[in-house]
């Protein structure tokens, strides 16, 4: 696999899993911390779109190196 999906696979997964233990702590907490939960849970959101980006630059840098070989 190339490294960039590899690391982007897993920032993906760590920032998800990072999303729910926030919205977790909202569900269970009588009297969450909203706006940290907020920051939190954005800060993940833009993680994953980062990574998603990454993801989709290394697909194109394969399919044009694909296209360059063939």
């Amino acid at each position: 696999m190339i490294p960039a999906l590899g690391n982007a696979a897993a920032a993906i997964h760590d920032k998800v899993q990072r999303f729910e233990r926030s919205a977790e702590r909202v569900a269970r907490s009588p009297r969450p911390d909203l706006v940290a939960e907020t920051v939190e849970q954005m800060t993940a959101q833009h993680a994953v779109a980062a990574s998603v980006a990454v993801v989709k630059t290394a697909d194109a840098m394969v399919g044009t190196l694909f296209d360059v070989v063939a």
